[in-house]
């Protein structure tokens, strides 16, 4: 499967996964939806440091570390 993707950065696979979940969340449960898009990437193996960026970045979140 990663031989189909090869042209694909990992940012850009994970990026676009979160873009087409996100609706989906934001429709359930606004509230929560930041935090079930991180555990819906991380699942999926996607690093941590990616996934908090894509979901800063998605989400426009102002998150203190």
């Amino acid at each position: 499967m990663r031989e189909t993707f090869a042209g694909e950065s990992e940012a850009a696979l994970a990026l676009g996964a979160a873009r087409k979940r996100l609706p989906a969340l934001l429709r359930r449960d606004p509230a929560r939806a930041p935090a079930r898009l991180r555990g819906y990437l991380l699942r999926r193996g996607y690093p941590g440091s990616l996934v908090t960026r894509i979901v800063r970045t998605l989400c426009r979140l102002e998150i203190d570390e």
